[in-house]
């Protein structure tokens, strides 16, 4: 150990950027490597601790326990460790792979859960098989083969297992303090490949875009989400059609000073530009309050859009009208160029389709839209600082 020590030590005298060239590469493949056998090492001295039910030694009541606590691991690392530990003796393949460094704990994680599922005798049996495959694959790869390998041996068995994953599925969505909304779910397979389909697909992205994948594809949930809302088919509890409600004074969307925020369900308080973005596009209910809030009238619900003028529009633009977008229209807004709350009209010569992207921007009053008449538009920078949603023009204006 002292000498292991002297080496970490002398290694971190090192200065990495002193490296050209391929060199630092190089070292990482091999720092990989030997960090690799290290971990080798602490597996194969586990497997004697767990064999021999150290751990009750300490009180503890298992070999996961007592590396939960008395090396501070999470649960899950804990329980890896311990899974690798037990079945190393039996797979001496994968030992010896593993204590060269060829072999990850992470793909002999992989091959203990499959012993757990099939049967170590069936691993074992296969295992120069799957050492072939863990040279080439990664470990969600090794995991297919194992599971396509479950399949073969035990059908029935991989019937069980897909049925008790199945029950585990679940999806949680809660509001953060600062608006947001955070997403932590588990989904079945068709569900999962379905949602990953949606939201990776669509067209390119354009030359401007700056969104990170991850934001690509949080918006594209958004889209998908919207365009199932709009499609009418959905029912909340109450069967009626199901709905986001925003709550909002005329005040608060004109942005009247001392006007109250605006509140959106399941969310709450909502700041402008969001709140105009929601209603520049939606149902409409008018209710009047009493002046201890009460309802004392509620209007009838209209759409600030038509179908019809929705799918003249459609004709018209086609596309999100910002420069370089090629969003269709089933996935834009039909924006107000000058806001209904503000007087503007629901016709088509005051209508624009944008996609979500760029309808924020222009509530956030990063540009603006020039009406040039006949449907044509021109967009305008407002502010000196410029994002990857600002277009310096429109393609339709003239």
């Amino acid at each position: 150990m002292a000498l292991i020590e002297a080496g970490l030590t002398a290694l971190a005298e090192t200065v990495p950027a002193e490296l050209i060239g391929s060199a630092l590469g190089d070292e990482l493949a091999e720092l990989h490597r030997l960090s690799t056998r290290l971990s080798a090492e602490l597996s194969r001295r586990l497997a004697v601790f767990h064999i021999r039910g150290d751990a009750a030694a300490d009180g503890m009541l298992s070999t996961q326990s007592w590396l939960t606590h008395r090396l501070r691991m999470s649960r899950a690392h804990a329980g890896q460790q311990a899974a690798v530990a037990a079945v190393l003796s039996k797979l001496p393949g994968t030992a010896s792979a593993y204590a060269a460094g060829a072999l990850s704990i992470a793909h002999v994680a992989v091959l203990a859960r499959g012993a757990e599922r099939i049967g170590i005798d069936t691993v074992a049996a296969a295992e120069p098989i799957l050492l072939e495959a863990a040279a080439v694959l990664d470990p969600a790869g090794l995991r297919r083969v194992l599971t396509h390998l479950r399949h073969v041996v035990d059908p029935d068995g991989a019937d069980d297992d897909a049925a008790a994953a199945y029950e585990r599925r679940g999806l949680w969505c809660s509001p953060t303090l600062d608006g947001m909304v955070v997403l932590d779910g588990l989904l079945d397979p068709d569900t999962g490949a379905a949602l990953m389909e949606a939201v990776n697909s669509g067209p390119p992205p354009a030359a401007d875009d700056r969104r990170t994948p991850a934001q690509s594809r949080a918006d594209r949930l958004g889209e998908v989400v919207r365009d199932w809302l709009a499609a009418g088919d959905a029912t909340d509890n109450r069967g009626a059609s199901a709905q986001v409600t925003l709550t909002a004074d005329l005040a608060t969307l004109r942005g009247e000073p001392g006007s109250v925020a605006a509140a959106l369900d399941w969310i709450g308080p909502l700041d402008l530009s969001t709140a105009r973005l929601i209603g520049c596009d939606c149902r409409v209910t008018g209710i009047v309050l009493g002046g201890d809030g009460t309802p004392l009238n509620v209007g009838w619900r209209h759409r600030t859009v038509t179908p019809a003028q929705r799918a003249a529009l459609t004709v018209r633009d086609k596309h999100c009208q910002a420069l370089g977008c090629d969003r269709p229209a089933r996935w834009c807004d039909a924006h107000h160029v000058k806001p209904w709350y503000d007087g503007g009209r629901t016709d088509l010569n005051n209508l624009v389709l944008l996609c979500r992207r760029h309808h924020r921007a222009v509530h956030r009053r990063s540009w603006r839209i020039e009406p040039l008449g006949g449907g044509r538009f021109r967009f305008q920078l407002t502010t000196d600082r410029a994002t990857a949603d600002e277009p310096s023009r429109n393609p339709r204006a003239g």
